[in-house]
């Protein structure tokens, strides 16, 4: 029977061995996530809960093709952060809290560090309590009864395995869960068109909820800009 590290090694996502890398260059030979691990961890941190108030948020006031030209130009402008954060760390096999340093020196570092995790414990605990409501909307619908705070533990806890097992379980799972949520998408658009037809999302006019498109814009650039660190911190353990 291999050992974790000999699988890892070799390259086999979903060991359940704790993670053991730091702020340290992953050496190359250990550098053995392809593209489609990386595009499948992306998908799957940007299709999300949030996601989904968010968009229906911003169809509410801007309708649908114009929330659509929104987060287009919202992405594209934070696209050269990522890839930028995202060659670093996959040429030197380092972190984004590392990669950091180039700019801010090594003391300095601790500054975007500091509020990279403020800003992680934030989004966290609203995941966490999003998806603790969802869970417990289904509990309900299935007949049980509500117990929210509950869930937020039980789903709090499982986080945290979750990310304690670190990069190579997070990929493994995120083959699995991206596909599945998919699935679920395509399930959700087929119910919005047999019940209402696609030419109602079309026909739309906002309801005029007070936010302009460059307000909403700028929601998307700053939200996804949060989001660069996670890209060297993705990509380090890719080879170019």
């Amino acid at each position: 029977m291999k050992d974790s590290e000999s699988i890892v090694k070799e390259g086999k996502t979903g060991t359940f061995t704790v993670e053991k890398k730091g702020i340290e260059p992953i050496p190359v030979n250990e550098r053995n996530h392809g593209w489609v691990d990386i595009g499948v961890i992306f998908v799957g941190i940007f299709s999300h809960l949030i996601a989904f108030l968010a968009g229906a948020d911003y169809v509410y006031n801007l309708g649908l093709l114009k929330t659509v030209i929104c987060v287009v130009l919202g992405v594209s402008l934070v696209m050269p952060f990522y890839i930028t954060g995202g060659w670093i760390s996959s040429r030197y096999g380092i972190p984004g809290s590392v990669a950091m340093r180039i700019a801010f020196g090594i003391k300095g570092s601790w500054i975007p560090s500091i509020l990279n995790a403020v800003i992680a414990m934030g989004w966290f605990a609203l995941q966490t309590s999003i998806s603790a409501l969802a869970f417990d909307k289904i509990v309900i619908y299935f007949g049980g009864s509500s117990h929210f705070h509950l869930w937020i533990v039980i789903w709090g806890i499982i986080y945290c395995i979750n990310a304690l097992i670190g990069y190579d379980w997070i990929t493994y799972f995120a083959r699995y869960a991206v596909p599945l949520l998919y699935i679920m998408f395509i399930y959700v658009f087929y119910r919005v068109y047999t019940t209402y037809g696609i030419s109602k999302a079309f026909e739309y006019v906002p309801a005029g909820g007070g936010l302009s498109f460059l307000f909403l814009m700028d929601a998307i650039f700053g939200g996804c800009l949060l989001y660069t660190s996670d890209a060297a911190d993705e990509l380090d353990g890719v080879d170019l």
